[in-house]
Parts: structure tokens; sequence; C-alpha cells
């Protein structure tokens, strides 16, 4: 890990946010959204590829796009942390920089997240978003 984020200090910060979500696939426009009006540098496309493509490197992320189940002209980039590369993550994480990285997802989860009035349930176009969110939103909460 310490290889990947000397190479590029990018890679350092992404691998920072993705340890504390689940091990689950993450979308990349969570993690665009988490990181634009943080103290941290907001990750462009460019950016966030070149970093993903590290972390690739050394084989310490997975990347892909997932078919929705039910709607096969929607695909989601996604990317996806080994669970003992997590745990080992987050480990050598400080408990602050762990709470401040969750507070700014969550931010990017309430604002990514359709409105919870209701409105949501009547709008399937909605629904495919929500699937993937679901399983991160519960666990930053």
């Amino acid at each position: 890990m310490k290889e990947a984020t000397n190479l590029d200090p990018a890679a350092g910060q992404l691998l920072n946010y993705i340890a504390v979500l689940p091990p689950d696939p993450i979308p990349l426009f969570l993690l665009t959204e988490a990181l634009q009006g943080t103290d941290e540098p907001a990750f462009t496309d460019e950016a966030l590829d070149k970093a993903i493509a590290t972390l690739r490197a050394f084989a310490l992320v997975d990347r892909g796009l997932i078919v929705d189940e039910h709607d096969i002209s929607i695909a989601t980039d996604t990317m996806r942390l080994h669970r003992l590369i997590k745990e080992v993550a987050t480990a050598r994480q400080p408990v602050r920089l762990r709470n401040d990285i969750s507070g700014n997802l969550l931010q990017a989860m309430v604002k990514l997240y359709p409105e919870a009035s209701g409105t949501s349930y009547s709008k399937p176009e909605v629904w495919p978003r929500c699937r993937r969110l679901y399983s991160l939103a519960l666990a930053l909460v």
C-alpha cells in the first residue's frame, strides 16, 4: 500500500476513502461526489482513473461495470476493495481521519440518494441508483 501511495498520493487518498466503506462494489460517482467540496483535492474523472489504475497495478482493488439486473442498458462503474486490504488500511487510519471520511461520504450520500420524502418509491428511474448505494448507506449510518 505504501508503494502505491508513494507512486500516486491520490491513490493513497482514494484508498483511505474506500477503506471506510464495506467491501461491496462502490460506485465511482459516490467517490467523485464525496471528494468534491472537501479540503482534499477533488478527483476529476482523469485523476480518479489514474488513482484507480495505480491501486490496480498493486492488486489492491478491482474495477468493473455492474449491469443492472432489471435493465441491461444501465451499467454502473464500480470498484471493490479486498476485505483483507480494507482491514489493514482501516487499522492504519487514525480514528479522527476515519470519522472525517465517514462524514464526507455520508454528506455525499445525502446529496446522491433520491429524496426520502416517499417520492423515490414511486419513481422507478431512481431505483438502480438506490440499489447501488443501499448497502453503502446502511454501513455509513
